[in-house]
């Protein structure tokens, strides 16, 4: 059985995840995340690292939705979500899945939007790489998304919050780039964002990645 932490005991519970974290950080907007990924009737959409479920929220139109993740506590927040079940009530068709996610998933999913929010920086760089390279095996692939706490220089508030965040491999900006580009992938869009419109004193990276960069450098 994995150990967990008091620091992951604490700050993994969806009572600190949904409602103290926002209040700490000033609120967190994910629209300005989910949005770009612009989804439509049809598409299949993998969310890893799903959580509570808070991407359905915001996200557009979609056929199929599977979010992974090995959380059970905030795999069951995420089924009594109201937008859970105004989704499924208009045909959507929602799953949750206590697990990993691995190429053989990805083959057989054949996703169209790929989410990462919050999941790069608790992975290093060996893992998120193959994590990289598995979603490469879509053919539908059209876009991926992420979010991850970063480090800004000068932001001695949000640098900290990014040390004692549960991650074990928070990075700057240009790194995180580093990591989709050495896969394969095209960073459409990079920026560093404010945690809502309005409250900069915490900021995270988000990126817009599609397929079809060509070969994986070294």
């Amino acid at each position: 059985m994995r150990r967990v932490s008091l620091k992951d005991a604490v700050l993994g519970t969806p009572f600190v995840y949904n409602l103290v974290r926002p209040l700490v950080v000033g609120g967190i907007d994910m629209a300005p995340v989910l949005t770009p990924l612009a989804t439509v009737p049809g598409d299949t959409v993998v969310d890893v690292g799903c959580g509570t479920g808070v991407a359905l929220d915001h996200l557009g139109p979609f056929e199929r939705y599977v979010g992974f993740d090995t959380d059970a506590r905030a795999l069951a927040a995420a089924e009594t979500r109201e937008s859970v079940r105004r989704r499924r009530a208009r045909g959507e068709r929602i799953e949750f899945r206590n697990a990993e996610l691995g190429r053989p998933e990805i083959e057989k999913l054949a996703p169209h939007a790929v989410i990462l929010s919050g999941l790069l920086h608790h992975l290093d760089d060996e893992t998120c790489a193959a994590l990289f390279r598995s979603l490469l095996a879509s053919p539908r692939l059209r876009s991926v998304v992420t979010l991850d706490v970063t480090f800004v220089p000068g932001r001695l508030f949000n640098n900290l919050l990014t040390i004692l965040d549960r991650g074990q491999y928070p990075r700057h900006p240009a790194a995180y780039a580093w990591l989709a580009e050495r896969a394969g992938f095209r960073v459409v869009e990079g920026e560093i964002i404010p945690s809502r419109p309005g409250n900069d004193r915490v900021q995270y990276f988000r990126m817009k990645l599609s397929a079809g960069a060509g070969a994986p450098t070294s």
